[in-house]
């Protein structure tokens, strides 16, 4: 004797479709409940026997398996345009369902289904349309579907990221951004619940941009104070010639610049080779500098000229043209300027 599954094997055999036994006689059990013709048929049939089966009823009967299979033929979508449904995962199953009641203008009836694919497949099967119209909105699903996953702005973003700290964080995000009785219910446990909240959310597509732009700052900036833990930022003001010192060594080791800077620091801490050689002869220099500039003032105190009390246009013009040339301060290799001297 046959089982039930057996049996609806059978049917979906006596059928000739591409349809699943499961869902055709799902289909079957919707459209003998609600197409008239059908109810006549079947009730024709269990008039001459009590009781009688469903599948035996259309069976038993040819010209009430004919009209159910033309029906069957006009309202089913083959297996194969659904195929790709089952390779997006749990999240596309909330998106369409938003799709699906928002471009129909209906209410998801999950049936005998809970929410999950068979519940989608199920009201396409019944929404009152033939196949060419489902096969064309089915199409048109798909692509929207495609398109939605590149825009929506943070499911590539959270390949590779730590799964539980990025929810805590959006969890957060979400709690300080919408009304505290709004976010009570909401459950981010994982990538798909929260990839799942922003599909189905009724918040406005601006605000959740800037939701998801304040996780991704949040975990940037967590992850920044993490990499660089220990480290403080400092600005120096350099010399070009020490700017261009600094990026030639950089270059030349492959290293970034302020692991150069560090290198330096920690090698003058334990060598203390060149920061007092460097003042040495920067001491040497200024020392030489104030010697010179004595000796001058002193040589320039005994050979004041006479002519400096007796004024004349040459005198004038010739301490112009003195005090109108700028004298140019010498620099040491580093590109330092010598300090001024005032006497």
């Amino acid at each position: 004797m046959e089982n039930k599954t057996q049996i609806k094997q059978r049917l979906s055999k006596v059928f000739d479709l591409d349809v699943d036994s499961e869902r055709l006689m799902s289909w079957i059990n919707y459209f003998c409940e609600h197409n008239t013709q059908a109810k006549i048929f079947l009730g024709l049939a269990r008039a001459k026997e009590n009781k009688l089966d469903l599948i035996d009823a259309i069976i038993g009967n040819d010209q009430f398996l004919n009209y159910m299979i033309v029906n069957a033929k006009f309202f089913l979508v083959p297996d194969p345009c659904l195929k790709w449904i089952d390779k997006e995962g749990v999240r596309i199953i909330y998106w369409l369902r938003k799709y699906i009641e928002h471009n129909l203008g209906v209410t998801i009836n999950q049936g005998i289904h809970p929410l999950q694919k068979d519940a989608i497949i199920y009201n396409i099967d019944t929404w009152n349309n033939g196949v060419n119209e489902k096969i064309e909105f089915i199409s048109t699903m798909k692509s929207s579907w495609k398109f939605h996953i590149q825009r929506d702005g943070i499911t590539a973003w959270l390949k590779g990221k730590p799964e539980s700290e990025i929810c805590d964080i959006a969890l957060d995000c979400l709690r300080r951004s919408i009304k505290a009785e709004s976010v009570s219910d909401i459950r981010i446990e994982n990538f798909t619940d929260l990839l799942c909240f922003f599909d189905n959310s009724n918040l406005e597509i601006v605000e959740l941009e800037k939701i998801k732009e304040k996780i991704k700052n949040r975990w940037n900036q967590r992850n920044y104070r993490e990499k660089h833990d220990g480290k403080k930022q400092c600005n120096l003001l350099l010399t070009s010639k020490g700017m261009a010192r600094l990026e030639r060594l950089a270059k030349e080791h492959n290293i970034s610049k302020s692991n150069i800077v560090d290198i330096l620091l920690l090698m003058e801490e334990k060598e203390k080779a060149y920061i007092k050689k460097r003042l040495l002869i920067v001491e040497h220099a200024v020392n030489g500098l104030l010697e010179a500039t004595s000796t001058v003032e002193m040589g320039n105190s005994f050979q004041e000229p006479v002519s400096t009390f007796l004024p004349s246009e040459n005198n004038d013009n010739q301490h112009k043209t003195e005090n109108s040339t700028p004298k140019q301060k010498p620099e040491d290799d580093l590109g330092n300027t010598a300090p001024e001297l005032l006497v």
